[in-house]
């Protein structure tokens, strides 16, 4: 099972068997290069974790905990994990700042805990059989512990045609589902396992003074994008920036820079048949300005033919948009280099930096207006070509049902055209119901606007379970470690 994914940890292999129980990790060693070895127990040997990701405030916790009286052998950020749940049982997941899948076993209780982090920048997978509870940062490795028998899951067949990727829980794969973000699993051995989430966004101190003004907001949201910048490049191995040339990379890089007393090393990316959307132009100005050490690209899409096979089977399931083609050959291009780089991923899904969002503000605006108005739009959307994206603009213009709407602004196929495309075996009756519970089931509590419930569901499916899915499996399959400053828990709770 570890040999399947040894791409996401070169440096080590660890495991701990036992009656019950085995634990296996894969390595890329980061904090604490020579130490820090996984699995990693407390000071008794009751209590082991292994992980993949970083704990970015390791360092705070680990004083602490040693105030209190335990003992830490490493110099790591893994060992805070062990310790941590000692303290405060399975909630101490709320302690942790940073990207991370964590698996707990706790010997005594006979107890597993799994673990994602807030944001889901980490993939974790589990699968409940005849044999008890398997998981895995990647499903290829249940296949090659003949913990699972691979078989399309035809709901989630149709849920990658509507949206463009399987929102969570499911997974293309029949049994294998996905631990959510901020959500933790306990099992016990029996039964199915408990389920519950840790975190929430609309949760906690408020984060912005009731009555602060535009640029009170500016001068905090960048105060918190450079603390959140900063404490993401804790790293004892080479460090850099996926640099594509627009404002969000940039302005990490540019952070980065104020914190860096060697130039920062940038990376970036171009396709030649693609001159309009190249950006290297940018980013060689953008890396000329601040001085960073700069490496870039500038390729074909078709020089690589053999990649798309490479690509799919490190992804798994399939996703909607060809551009993790060329985020696969940025991160071979980062990791001759560096082993961890920072990206500007997720700025768009926090600030509202798509046209839908400026549809969803729009559909707010009309849900003050008059009915009237909101009925002649959708006459118009239903006169207009079906499934189009005039027709489907139209009709998130002019629905009051957050979920229809959402549905429409996210949806990538209708059913007339699933249906022509699917066979009649795999054409799930009531599929229109399913879409709609599985945005409402992301849909932000109480009577949130439009444009919020957008960015809601923006955060919580469509960049985990698309961006997200596939910055963590291209950049893993070239053992690099790519870190997202923009998706800091404070930030998100500032934009919320």
């Amino acid at each position: 099972m570890t040999d399947a994914i040894v791409h996401r940890g070169p440096d080590e292999r660890g495991t701990h068997i036992e009656p019950g129980v085995a634990l296996g990790m894969r390595r890329l060693s980061i904090i604490d290069v020579g130490g820090s070895h996984q699995p990693i127990s407390n000071e008794d040997g009751t209590v082991l974790a292994v992980f993949n990701g970083e704990i970015y405030n390791y360092r705070e916790l680990r004083a602490g905990l040693e105030q209190r009286g335990h003992r830490l052998g490493t110099e790591g950020d893994g060992e805070t994990i062990v310790h941590l749940y000692e303290e405060h049982g399975v909630d101490f997941a709320r302690h942790l700042e940073g990207i991370f899948a964590i698996a707990l076993w706790d010997a005594p209780r006979r107890r597993l805990v799994l673990i994602r982090d807030q944001l889901g920048v980490k993939p974790l997978y589990y699968s409940l059989g005849e044999e008890g509870l398997a998981f895995a940062s990647e499903v290829k490795s249940l296949i090659a512990g003949d913990l699972l028998t691979p078989a399309l899951d035809p709901i989630a067949a149709e849920l990658f045609l509507a949206f463009g990727f399987v929102p969570g829980p499911r997974s293309l794969f029949e049994g294998v589902e996905k631990l959510m973000p901020a959500s933790l699993l306990v099992w016990e051995g029996e039964g199915r396992p408990e389920q519950r989430p840790y975190w929430s966004a609309e949760e906690g101190p408020a984060t912005r003074s009731p009555g602060a003004g535009w640029q009170e907001d500016q001068d905090r949201l960048l105060e918190l994008l450079r603390r959140s910048t900063r404490s993401q490049m804790v790293s004892d191995v080479p460090l850099g920036s996926m640099l594509s040339g627009g404002l969000d990379s940039s302005l990490i890089t540019a952070l980065m820079a104020e914190h860096s007393t060697q130039p920062v090393k940038t990376f970036s990316i171009g396709f030649v048949e693609d001159a309009d959307a190249n950006e290297l132009g940018d980013a060689r100005n953008v890396a000329e300005r601040l001085g960073t050490d700069h490496h870039e690209l500038l390729t074909s899409a078709t020089d690589h033919p053999e990649l798309l096979d490479e690509a799919l089977w490190h992804l798994e399931e399939p996703i909607a948009d060809v551009s993790f083609l060329g985020f696969m050959l940025l991160s071979r291009l980062a990791r001759e280099s560096v082993t961890v780089a920072l990206s500007g991923q997720g700025a768009d899904e926090l600030l509202g930096g798509y046209r839908k969002h400026q549809m969803a503000a729009l559909a707010g605006g009309l849900q003050r207006g008059p009915a009237a108005l909101r009925s002649l739009i959708g006459a118009a959307g239903r006169r207009a070509s079906s499934g189009s994206t005039l027709a489907r603009g139209l009709e998130a213009l002019s629905t009051d049902d957050p979920a229809r709407r959402l549905l429409a602004m996210s949806r990538v196929l209708g059913p007339e055209d699933r249906g022509e495309l699917l066979a009649p075996g795999f054409r799930v009756d009531g599929m229109e119901g399913e879409l709609a519970s599985t945005i409402a089931a992301q849909l932000p509590a109480g009577k949130a606007g439009a444009l919020s419930q957008t960015l809601t569901l923006d955060t919580r499916m469509a960049l985990v379970d698309n961006m997200l899915l596939y910055f963590d499996k291209m950049s893993m399959a070239a053992s690099l470690e790519v870190r997202v400053p923009f998706l800091d828990t404070e930030m998100v709770r500032f934009c919320g």
